[in-house]
């Protein structure tokens, strides 16, 4: 309940309780399913709900379903939208924040959603990630730019989910011009922790793709923002900020840059 929690925080802070309905997914892995109580609960092969990749294949009834973590998302989303239940909603905002954070990264740049409800406004907040979905090969150098890396003792370092390679099936159905295109105009706004700087976080991404975006996640989010917005391309949003005093905390939600976010134009 924790992330629910801070997202209603923020609700509150904003004097939008009234107007606002909070929606906070459980994607459950293996090792949570005995503390669910399995049954016919989709689950997730470790993290890779965060990256769109289908469930484990199950049973339900007489049923095997398997389903991508984004697919689910869709289909929540649609769900609302489409229900009458809901018809004074005029923004959708889809707002994560570390292994969520990655999840919005990918997800806001593959999810064909936007382009069908074009009557709402989508706007996703990616908050304190371990690694960007990156727009081409280059990297960040140690001087500041961005290269080619070497890549000798990291073959797939641009493969999905940190680059535009190899991508996985709900990734291709949208296929990498669109998610580029996608990552260039789309309202994606990125907000980091001014704190979230440790490198020996057992919940970093300490990979060696990981790794080539950046020491902490700190300094990954100022690369790929620094990069993004100088891609051919970029429409300039304005979209990213530090918020200083916070570290990787999901209460970055709370702060005022997100609540402006969130509920502002």
């Amino acid at each position: 309940m924790g992330y629910f929690d801070d997202a209603m925080e923020a609700v509150r802070s904003a004097g939008q309780k009234k107007t606002t309905l909070v929606i906070a997914p459980q994607y459950a892995t293996e090792d949570d399913m005995g503390a669910l109580g399995g049954g016919d609960l989709l689950y997730w092969h470790k993290a890779q709900w965060k990256d769109g990749y289908a469930s484990i294949l199950t049973s339900s009834r007489s049923h095997q379903v398997s389903m991508s973590s984004y697919e689910l998302m869709d289909s929540l989303i649609a769900g609302i939208l489409g229900s009458g239940y809901f018809p004074n909603i005029r923004r959708v905002v889809v707002a994560g924040h570390s292994a969520g954070g990655q999840f919005v990264d990918r997800y806001s740049v593959t999810t064909p959603i936007p382009d069908i409800w074009t009557s709402v406004s989508f706007r996703f907040i990616v908050m304190n990630p371990s690694s960007y979905l990156y727009p081409d090969a280059r990297r960040p150098a140690r001087d500041g730019s961005f290269v080619i890396p070497d890549s000798a003792d990291c073959p797939e370092y641009n493969h999905y989910p940190k680059g535009l390679t190899g991508l996985n099936a709900y990734a291709e159905a949208a296929g990498a011009d669109h998610i580029l295109r996608n990552m260039l105009q789309r309202d994606i706004f990125i907000l980091l922790g001014g704190e979230d700087t440790e490198i020996d976080d057992p919940d970093l991404d300490v990979s060696c793709a990981g790794n080539m975006q950046g020491a902490f996640r700190l300094a990954r989010g100022i690369s790929f923002i620094s990069y993004i917005s100088a891609f051919p391309g970029y429409v300039d949003k304005k979209n990213f900020a530090v918020v200083r005093g916070v570290g990787h905390s999901g209460t970055l939600i709370e702060s005022d840059e997100a609540i402006r976010w969130i509920f502002g134009q």
